[in-house]
């Protein structure tokens, strides 16, 4: 086999090694119990969304604060003050920290932390990938036999 063919396979190894899927986390849901969100503190992947749920009308509200001790908007995410829901998609990592403006004197606050999602490799691209490097292996083995041999 020329050194292309060689080349042609470990490229098209690394391209299924990079083909990886990566692991989706599906949209975190929060409601609300009495003066708590629940859960509080939740963890998803970049680009993945928050679902606020039963802010009753206003009586409850989601504010996004600059970090875990403070009780002002900061300008971030911020729920309209009658909805009973807020969703926010998030596109960037981090930790996000959030309140209930009427009930952070009360502990009524949490935080969301965005990731980067980490890859999988899925069965299919695991057979194909052992199947790559076996050939490889053989073409290699194989050449050096034939050299050994000469």
């Amino acid at each position: 086999m020329k050194q292309v063919g060689i080349k042609a396979v470990v490229a098209l190894a690394c391209a299924w090694l990079g083909a990886a899927a990566p692991a989706t986390a599906a949209n975190a849901e929060i409601g609300t119990i009495g003066n708590s969100f629940s859960p509080a503190n939740v963890t998803i992947n970049v680009g993945n969304s928050v679902h606020w749920s039963g802010l009753l009308g206003g009586f409850h509200t989601v504010a996004q604060v600059d970090n875990a001790s403070a009780a002002i908007w900061n300008g971030g995410f911020h729920s309209a003050g009658a909805a009973n829901e807020f969703t926010f998609s998030f596109v960037a990592t981090g930790i996000y920290y959030y309140i209930c403006e009427p009930h952070v004197g009360s502990g009524m606050r949490g935080t969301v932390t965005v990731i980067e999602p980490v890859p999988t490799v899925s069965g299919w691209s695991l057979i194909v990938m052992t199947v790559l490097a076996f050939t490889a292996g053989t073409i290699l083995f194989g050449r050096r036999r034939r050299a050994a041999a000469a």
